[in-house]
């Protein structure tokens, strides 16, 4: 196969270009290339150039890996998009708030998409599939560098603090602190992605976020050996960042993977799940189980083994 991943924008949670530099290792006998116009805290492999794309990568390609938006297609008409195997890889805000317009879209393109969260998925499961980020876990595993003194880190990487419930998060480490407990929480913010790791990679817990579920900054801490602790609130979700997330989001997790990778918790319960994970076994229990998950879906060869099938899959309605 040759594969353009293509993205008008920026490289969401940097896949794109963990793709480009897995592809080769596992099928070295397709081409892959990733093409990205926007830096964001990830290094771009290839930035995009649209007369190039128009000239050479998009007669070159047989299929076509879009990010976020289908609708971008109608500004390359005259290329002949029909003559490709269309791939349409959703990661949150846009298919969220405009679910009917990027349905009609998938329809229209007749085009295959995937989803880069469960919630995403929860959305559309009979015209979508859920579609697990990609990593390498001996990357992952050079990061970890835990300090040995009697201090437990606690990390937090919020993109947006109210989303991420950093309010919450402080708080309930202030209460652990004030109780005695030898705690000392780690807030990365804008950092670049190697510096995020390394900063990551030095923590004894990981919280991610109390309302979507886990995302990437978990299963780098679970490649890691990190447990995580996260939660799934589509009430909160609906007033705090005003999108729909779909009630049964929990039950389609446990429908997907039989088991919840990381240790449930609400904003309001942060002080009581953090003080259950300063057992040291809590916290071998719930990495046990986050590496358990990462190695099931988020581990290179499996997850890239799992999009192959998406792609030919893509390639079986124009052939």
């Amino acid at each position: 196969m040759r594969i353009l991943n293509l993205s008008l924008g920026q490289d969401t949670g940097g896949q794109q270009g963990r793709l480009q530099d897995a592809w080769p290792k596992h099928f070295p006998e397709d081409e892959y290339l990733s093409l990205t116009s926007t830096k964001t805290f990830y290094p771009i492999k290839h930035r995009l150039n649209l007369s190039e794309l128009m000239r050479e990568h998009w007669p070159w390609s047989e299929v076509l890996h879009l990010n976020n938006d289908l609708r971008y297609l109608d500004r390359f008409r005259r290329l002949q998009p029909s003559d490709k195997a269309l791939v349409i890889h959703h990661h949150g805000t846009m298919f969220r708030t405009r679910l009917d317009y990027h349905l009609e879209a998938l329809e229209r393109f007749r085009a295959t998409a995937i989803m880069s969260t469960v919630d995403l998925w929860a959305l559309a499961p009979e015209q979508t599939t859920w579609q697990p980020q990609t990593y390498e876990l001996e990357e992952l595993q050079s990061y970890r560098d835990p300090i040995d003194d009697d201090i437990i880190r606690i990390a937090h990487a919020p993109t947006n603090r109210g989303i991420k419930g950093t309010a919450a998060l402080e708080q309930a480490v202030r209460r652990l602190q004030k109780d005695g407990a030898p705690v000392e929480l780690t807030i990365i913010e804008r950092q670049s992605n190697q510096k995020c790791l390394r900063l990551k990679g030095q923590a004894d817990i990981y919280v991610d976020q109390m309302i979507l579920g886990y995302g990437c900054n978990a299963i780098e801490a679970w490649g890691m050996g990190i447990p995580v602790i996260a939660g799934v609130d589509p009430e909160l979700a609906r007033s705090k960042v005003l999108q729909t997330i779909p009630l049964d989001t929990r039950d389609r997790m446990l429908q997907l993977w039989g088991d919840i990778p990381f240790m449930e918790s609400t904003e309001d319960g942060l002080y009581v799940s953090l003080s259950k994970m300063l057992q040291p076994g809590t916290r071998k229990h719930y990495a046990a189980k986050g590496m358990r998950h990462f190695m099931r879906f988020h581990e290179s060869s499996t997850s890239t083994d799992r999009l192959r099938q998406v792609y030919a899959l893509a390639l079986s309605k124009v052939t």
